[in-house]
């Protein structure tokens, strides 16, 4: 009987036989590069959105606070004597 074939020997022939039936496959290129920023233009638009957004935010923590007393919780009630 044959000795059982190593795993390394099984892989070497199972590479060969790929390689016979496709060729030799480059890798592929990567579909996203590193320097584009957006995904598409749905994420260019969230991003200008937010930019807007935070914009207003800084405006208002910017101005000095200006409020007065609260009023009273209960107001005074039309009648005298009764609460």
């Amino acid at each position: 009987m044959d000795p059982e074939p190593s795993p390394e020997e099984i892989m070497r022939q199972q590479e060969e036989k790929l390689r016979d039936k496709y060729g030799d496959l480059k890798p592929k290129k990567k579909l996203i590069h590193k320097d584009v920023k957006y995904f598409d233009s749905a994420d260019y638009s969230l991003q200008q959105q937010d930019k807007e957004h935070h914009k207003g935010e800084e405006d208002v923590r910017a101005l000095p606070v200006k409020m007065g007393a609260s009023p009273p919780k209960h107001p005074k009630s039309r009648f005298p004597g009764v609460q």
